[in-house]
């Protein structure tokens, strides 16, 4: 949208306010406000559609609320920006909202700074950020007058605060704080002022210790500081008579010394998943706490639990799972008149029997016993008749030792018996009326429901993976009512007609198995499902067609998730052309997930990707013999995130047309024909004016366009926004992109420097390619191959003047591996590896600027013959440099007059020749450790030669001091 269109909607506002003042349907005040709104819209990528076409802010417009009162009609009291719709930067126009109550700043998609103007908003009552904000406030911008003392709810998450100002103190009417997911590493003795705060959120912080100021809170009801650096349970945490969640998971907590008594209307509290301190001992008893309903202690080191849950008959629910428990240790004085007792968690504790006294917790709805070492079930669970969740899983059960008592169990819901040594399925599961979900997987059943009176009439859920099923069971076809049917990972040879009259069936897994064949058109449920996985096969022949006809097919859903198909037949054989969707006029969209990869398919993709009746989620066809072009017209309702077209014969160009396509997260293109240049397609994005909706592709995380015809410069704006608005800050967040490959192509010209731009790039792949130029800029990259490029006449040209470059300098963040051939390079700040290999016919050279550190520096075979220089610039450290086979093989060959030169420190340098090496000159401004394996070697340079080894050293060189 252009600006010309924001200045027609400013004179329809205006024309409209002129003919309904005198009506009293427009206040000017309400004009006034819709035009600073429609300011603020400039700040958005693109505001949501109310907001471009309405003329009313109070009626119709997105997270807009306007006043009740007709004295103050049009005053917006309340803006809701927690859409993901509203996109880009917080515009300074939001303080012209004087009566503004509520700003709600939550949708992910917000960036930059919060305008410092927002805190003398003098009604403001209520400010939040997301969870995951992308937003930052600096300490120095929080309130320093009393215009926003005011507010009760502050929530300021992941807003990359380090510190809290003393005079937060002053927020007097304070009712929620919420700092979560900051910087903080201490919480200032000011807090305990804030008589009026109910919940306190500090979680995933640095905090080391809390204020014992914080005991003044008497009207706390929610603490949590889960996620910090704390070893000790706060003696702060004192006479708070009204607190009720108390979080301490994730510190460096070790003992739980101290008792809780103080804290009389304590409901829950949370020990899990302690970091580094992990919890081994508990000398204190929860026993006085008769309102203590949830106690979380997993994931410890937790041995015994002396005497500490006696006589707890509130609490409901325990957590014990992930410690180091024993069943013979003495269970039955730790846990004793839990009348009220419903889940329990004493998974993978490494009990090799269960406890006698869970038998005696008859209020138990929820037993999970899974990942032990328990070989029988006790008879006496048949007490537990209130149970509705069990699970047995991953233990050493075996058919004998599976009490029949357990069928007493009639309330069951949720049978797991994974991972066990299970030949056969218990008969009394048939006498559980009320089981819907019953897990079977990895154990070693051949069949199933033999006899109709076995099959639990109700069930919705049957998992019988990894078992040694040789068919689908007949048995299955008594399950009237099933709806997922998981058999992935047995020996089944074949899709038969079994399940034609179980018409609930909505996800069937028969992935990896042994099916082969022909998949017949006639087998009815096939169609009837919502997700269908038959990957890794022996099928053949062309994909049915029914599987396709979304006219009849997949239309009888019974689930929340209709119109909806996942269909998996990767890896298998199937011939033919691609098949195509089967659409009616009058249908509704299907949203599709597709893996058609590793087949056998040829022909266009043109015909399925085009489809109207389709919205794609992920698309994947690599590994084919697919031809011809990607349509530029493909993915018509496209909401696709994953498409892979890897490992065909596709040519002709990259569509543009991609880029429209804002959630893509992975595109994956290489390994085929095409052809162009990357300037111009979609992957560059363009912010160029008011409105655009120009794609920027920022949920892009992996891009791989190897092993293609491309060529062409790569630019320098590549997936990086141009910064052509005046509303973006130089700070622009980048994109999310994780992992560029670009290999074996035909790019040339310069490395580009907006690379830099992209900050979460792990992975860069530029190899094999004629680029040159410098890699400086990408000091944060974990990995990064320049190797096997040829660079053309011009190539001196893509160097910098190294003061140019000094802002992208980092200390901090260090590449682990850098791979360069074919270029000259020049590198800034700290390289861990640097390893140049295949370069027989051209110079490399390594010149790092005064200051640099190698931790290692290392050529692989044919290193170039006019030499390599590290460190001409003087003042570089290199902590070890291995120079392999340098001028020939490994059993013979001169080194053709190669020289490495040192300009600074280099902890050890090894120099490995298979014969003479000829002319080869070490020259070393500093110190430096040598090793040479063979052949003949001059050294001089006023260094110190640690160590020479296994070489003659020639005429020069001595062992010391040159």
């Amino acid at each position: 949208m252009t600006s010309a269109w924001f200045g027609v909607q400013v004179i329809s506002v205006i024309a409209l306010a002129s003919v309904d003042l005198c009506d009293g349907h427009f206040s000017a005040a309400q004009t006034w406000t819709t035009l600073q709104l429609l300011h603020m819209a400039k700040s958005f990528a693109s505001p949501p559609v109310s907001w471009k076409y309405g003329t009313d802010h109070c009626h119709g417009w997105l997270g807009v609320r306007c006043s009740n009162s007709s004295s103050n009609s049009g005053a917006v009291v309340e803006l809701n920006l927690s859409s993901d719709e509203f996109q880009g930067q917080v515009s300074d126009l939001v303080c012209g909202l004087r009566d503004l109550r509520v700003l709600n700043l939550e949708s992910p998609a917000l960036e930059g700074c919060i305008p410092d103007c927002v805190w003398n908003l003098r009604e403001l009552r209520s400010i939040s950020t997301g969870e995951y904000s992308r937003l930052r406030v600096r300490a120095g911008d929080l309130p320093a007058s009393t215009a926003a003392f005011e507010i009760t709810h502050l929530q300021l998450p992941g807003v990359g605060l380090s510190a809290l100002p003393p005079w937060i103190s002053a927020l007097s009417k304070l009712q929620v704080l919420d700092l979560s997911r900051n910087n903080l590493v201490s919480v200032p003795i000011e807090i305990g002022q804030l008589g009026e705060l109910k919940e306190l959120f500090l979680q995933f912080n640095q905090i080391l210790m809390i204020p014992f100021s914080i005991s003044n809170l008497t009207k706390l009801r929610t603490i949590s500081l889960f996620g910090n650096n704390m070893q000790a349970i706060a003696s702060s945490f004192n006479d708070m008579p009204h607190l009720k969640t108390l979080d301490l998971g994730e510190n460096q907590i070790v003992t739980i010394t101290r008792s809780f008594n103080d804290l009389p209307s304590l409901r829950s509290l949370y020990f899990d998943a302690t970091n580094s301190g992990q919890i081994h001992a508990i000398s204190s008893s929860f026993n006085h706490l008769p309102t203590l309903q949830s106690v979380d202690l997993s994931e410890n080191d937790l041995h015994v639990v002396h005497y500490a849950f006696n006589n707890m008959s509130g609490l409901k629910d325990l957590y014990l799972d992930r410690n180091r428990l024993s069943a013979n240790a003495d269970f039955s004085s730790s846990f004793r008149f839990l009348p009220s007792l419903q889940l329990l968690n004493l998974s993978d504790n490494g009990l090799d029997a269960v406890p006698e006294c869970v038998c005696e917790f008859t209020s138990l709805l929820r037993l999970d016993l899974s990942s032990n070492e328990i070989s029988s079930i006790p008879t006496c669970l048949g007490r537990l008749s209130s149970l509705t969740h069990l699970d047995f899983s991953h233990n050493m059960i075996t058919d004998e030792y599976i009490g029949p008592s357990l069928g007493d169990v009639s309330r069951l819901e949720v049978l797991k018996l994974a991972g066990n040594k299970i030949k056969n399925v218990p008969a009394f599961v048939g006498d559980f009326f009320c089981l819907r979900t019953l897990v079977l997987s990895q154990n070693m059943i051949q069949d199933v429901f033999v006899d109709p009176v076995e099959a639990p009439p109700n069930l919705e859920s049957l998992d019988l993976s990894g078992n040694l099923l040789q068919a689908i069971p007949d048995g299955l076809r008594f399950l009237q009512r099933l709806a997922t049917l998981k058999m992935s990972n047995n020996r089944i040879r074949d899709v038969s007609n079994v399940l034609d009259n179980v018409t609930t069936l909505q996800l069937v897994d028969l992935s990896f198995n042994n099916l082969s064949g022909w998949l017949r058109d006639d087998i009815k449920w096939l169609s009837r499902l919502e997700s269908l996985n038959l990957a890794h096969n022996q099928l053949k022949g062309p994909i049915p067609s029914s599987l396709f006809d979304l006219r009849t097919g997949h239309l009888n859903c019974t689930s929340r998730n209709c119109n909806q198909l996942d269909l998996d037949l990767s890896t298998n054989f199937f011939t033919d052309f691609v098949p195509k969707w089967l659409c009616s006029d009058d249908q509704p969209i299907f949203t599709v997930s597709l893996d058609l990869s590793s087949n056998n398919l040829q022909g266009s993709v043109k015909p399925l990707l085009e489809s109207y009746c389709v919205d794609y989620q992920t698309v994947s066809l690599s590994h084919n013999n697919l031809s011809g072009g990607i349509p530029s017209h493909g993915f018509v309702n496209s909401h696709l995130y994953v498409l892979d077209l890897s490992f065909n014969q596709l040519n002709g160009t990259i569509p543009t047309t991609l880029g429209n396509i804002s959630n893509l997260s992975c595109v994956k293109l290489s390994s085929n024909q095409l052809l162009g240049s990357l300037s111009g397609t979609f992957l560059e994005a363009n912010i160029s004016d008011y409105f655009s909706t120009s794609p920027e592709l920022k949920n892009l995380i992996e891009l791989d366009l190897s092993d293609n015809l491309l060529s062409g410069p790569i630019p320098d704006n590549l997936i990086v926004v141009k910064n052509t608005s005046r509303r973006l800050d130089p700070g622009y967040e980048a994109p999310m992109l994780m992992y560029l490959n670009v290999s074996h192509n035909m790019l040339n010209g310069c490395i580009p420097d907006g690379l830099h731009m992209l900050s979460n790039l792990v992975s860069l792949d530029l190899s094999h390619n004629n680029l040159s130029g410098d890699i400086q800029h990408l000091q944060s990259v974990g990995l990064v191959d320049v190797s096997d490029n040829h660079p053309t006449e011009g190539a001196e040209d893509c160097l910098h003047d190294p003061e140019g470059f000094s802002k992208y300098r980092s200390s901090q963040q260090r590449p682990r591996q850098v791979w360069m051939v074919g270029a000259v390079v020049v590198v800034f700040g700290k390289l861990a590896h640097v390893w140049a290999r295949h370069a027989p016919e051209h110079i490399l050279s390594i010149r790092p600027g005064a200051g640099a550190e190698f931790a290692e520096l290392s050529s692989g075979d044919g290193l170039g013959v006019e030499g390599v220089a590290v460190g001409t610039d003087g003042g570089a450290s290199v902590g070890s440099v291995m120079m392999t086979k340098v001028g020939g093989d490994a059993e013979g060959g001169n080194a053709g007059g190669a020289v490495l030169t040192v300009g600074g420190d280099a902890g050890g340098v090894e120099l490995t020749v298979g014969g003479d090496a000829g002319g080869v000159g070490l020259t070393v401004g500093g110190t430096v450790g040598l090793v040479v394996g063979g052949g003949t070697v001059g050294v001089a340079g006023g260094a110190w030669v640690g160590v020479v080894d296994g070489a003659d050293t020639g005429p020069c060189a001595t062992e010391g001091p040159l």
